[in-house]
């Protein structure tokens, strides 16, 4: 019975080792702390320790034992006895010996080990401040040199050009305008968005230990986990939770800290949204500019207001546009802002703190309702962009946008304003009582349900109803209902054209023509059109395009002064076409042989040979230009 005991005793104690991850000792050395006695001698033999290759130990998956210092101080293991061990946790780690933590050979390291050093410095291993140095400024170097093959050499390029035609100013104007307005996008995004994160970081609660929502998510997780693999192991024929060569139990999972990993991608994020949004800004240099320059329609600064709404029509060109840029751009601003900010709360909720208190409600909330109102500010400038509308049969505000799509963007702004309000007053609000039994109510529901109704009648007042008047109401009777609207574009057109001066002609058009209405009206005859752009492109392609690799790609209308009368003339560019020209193949055909077209082909409207040909006033390569028509002085 004796040896019965040891070897229970034997098996007790390597399994308490292993659970808690302690280093086992000899069985010799665990009898003796069993009875009260000191360590044996360092240097005699443990014939009970586990030999490295012990067969049984490697097919149980376990690891060799690191080689035993024989001159280095033991530890004392306290072993409880069999009542009081327990199989569902390791046991409580017992202090170390005077012999191991004070006296002796002098470890000072609390453990009774010696401490090893290292070869070397504290920074042993580290990069010097020199190579740092020289590390960044190979890098700045080799992203300068990629920009300047990138970029660079297209400015450089454009420049030449624009110096070329005395337009240099231009150029650089509009270069500097966009570098400004790229560096100004870069630093107001980033300022709103990492100042947002920092906002967050001072508000939210530091954590109180106690593990938060997500770290008792992980507990519980834990929890199950460990139930599991004990009732996975343990067996009818075994109560302490295993076979004695069995598998280790799986410990409970340890969740790392989300912070240092999450702010790191926060900052990434913020980095790529401030390039985008300073990227768009960049490139909507002409919107602002025209803005920034915008004069009223009518020079001599009087009002000219459009029919629907009452304002000038500069308005529509220079100010609407800008409008739209500011709205468009603020409204991703906050929303990055409020996505960006809800994942720092969501990382110190991960690090175990309470992140969802009144404060921080406030703030996620004082985003969203921002972020709303910008959205109801965008309702009221589709309502203003409806002048461009094709819904009806001519361009601009049709009855359907007059009578269903204004009251629907009016009714939309309604309610993403209240929804705002709503956003900004629940997190002030405790939970809300209803009902006789007075059951508390999440401040949630409110907002889920404000926001619900906002989407809903997004969909239903904003698409379904204009397109229901549209079919139901309008289509039957076209032509009556949009007649006010076609009157607008006309006058609309006109005002544009500046054609309000004009007078009537001597012949109009609805009567008889006559010797006596063409003598009359010789100007308007002599430019009476009579080819169609459409055959007399045809006609240039196979007459006057004289080299394979050249095409009149389409015919324009204008009017030039011909001898001394100002002819209405129809004209077109002999452009270079590569893939009418199977020899020019290659880079340097391409871009040094076959580079740029060679001058243009111009007919009167009204002129025609005996042959049914066009009659050109320019032809032939190089051009040549005959009966008063200008000269081509850079036929390139």
């Amino acid at each position: 019975m004796g040896d019965l005991f040891d070897e229970f005793m034997k098996e007790l104690r390597r399994r308490q080792a292993e659970a808690s991850g302690r280093p086992t000792r000899g069985d010799k050395a665990g009898d003796a702390d069993d009875q009260g006695q000191d360590d044996p001698d360092p240097g005699a033999p443990n014939d009970d320790a586990p030999d490295d290759d012990d067969p049984d130990r490697l097919a149980a998956g376990e690891e060799p034992p690191e080689p035993i210092d024989d001159h280095r101080p033991r530890l004392r293991t306290v072993v409880p006895d069999a009542d009081d061990a327990e199989d569902d946790g390791p046991a409580e780690p017992a202090p170390p010996s005077p012999r191991a933590s004070g006296g002796g050979s002098g470890s000072g390291d609390g453990g009774g080990r010696r401490r090893r050093r290292r070869a070397g410095g504290p920074r042993d291993g580290a990069p010097s401040l020199r190579n740092r140095l020289t590390t960044a400024i190979v890098v700045i170097a080799i992203v300068f040199v990629i920009l300047m093959l990138v970029v660079g050499i297209e400015i450089w390029t454009d420049a030449i050009w624009f110096r070329s035609v005395g337009y240099d100013q231009v150029f650089w104007t509009r270069v500097w305008v966009q570098v400004g307005l790229f560096a100004a996008g870069i630093v107001i995004t980033l300022v709103v968005l990492l100042g947002n994160v920092w906002l967050a970081g001072r508000l939210v609660p530091p954590a109180d230990g106690g593990g938060g929502t997500f770290r008792s998510w992980i507990d519980r997780f834990n929890e199950a986990a460990a139930n599991a693999d004990r009732a996975r192991q343990r067996g009818p024929w075994d109560p302490w939770g295993g076979s004695a060569r069995g598998p280790r139990p799986v410990g409970p999972i340890e969740m790392p800290d989300p912070v240092p990993l999450g702010s790191l991608v926060i900052l990434v994020v913020a980095i790529l949204a401030a390039l985008g949004v300073a990227g768009a800004i960049a490139g909507s240099w002409e919107t602002i500019l025209l803005w920034q320059h915008r004069v009223p329609f009518d020079p001599s600064g009087t009002p000219v207001p459009d029919p629907i709404f009452g304002r000038d029509i500069s308005f529509f060109l220079f100010e609407l546009p800008f409008l739209r840029l500011v709205q468009s751009t603020v409204a991703g601003l906050l929303f990055a802002a409020l996505l960006l900010t809800a994942g720092r709360y969501l990382l110190a909720a991960m690090g175990g703190s309470n992140a969802f208190v009144t404060r921080v409600r406030v703030h996620l909330a004082g985003l969203a309702a921002l972020l709303l109102l910008a959205i109801a500010f965008g309702y009221q400038l589709d309502k203003l962009e409806l002048t461009y509308s094709t819904r009806g049969i001519a361009t601009g505000v049709s009855y359907t946008d007059r009578n269903a799509q204004f009251l629907a963007y009016d009714v939309l702004t309604v309610i993403t304003v209240l929804a705002a309000i709503v956003l900004m007053v629940v997190p002030f609000v405790g939970r809300i009582h209803v009902g006789r039994e007075r059951r508390p109510l999440s401040p949630l529901v409110p907002i889920g349900v404000v926001l619900g109704v906002w989407f809903v009648a997004s969909i239903a007042i904003g698409r379904i109803y204009p397109e229901f008047v549209q079919r139901i109401t309008v289509v039957p009777n076209q032509q009556t209902l949009e007649a006010p609207y076609i009157s607008n574009n006309i006058a609309m057109t006109r005002l544009a054209f500046d054609l309000n001066t004009w007078q009537e002609q001597p012949y109009a058009g609805d009567q008889p023509l006559t010797a006596a209405a063409v003598e009359s009206d010789a100007d308007t005859f002599a430019n009476a059109r009579l080819w169609d752009y459409r055959p007399l492109g045809d006609a240039l392609n196979q007459l006057q395009t004289i080299r394979q690799y050249y095409a009149f790609p389409d015919v324009d209308i204008d009017r030039y002064q011909i001898g001394n009368e100002l002819s209405q003339v129809m004209l077109s560019g002999r452009e270079i076409a590569l893939d009418k020209n199977p020899s020019a193949t290659g880079w340097v055909n391409q871009r040094l042989v076959y580079t740029h077209g060679m001058g243009a082909a111009m007919v009167r409207v009204s002129q025609v040979t005996s042959q049914g040909q066009p009659d050109l006033d320019i032809s032939n390569l190089p051009p040549v230009s005959v009966n008063g028509a200008p000269q081509i002085t850079e036929p390139r």
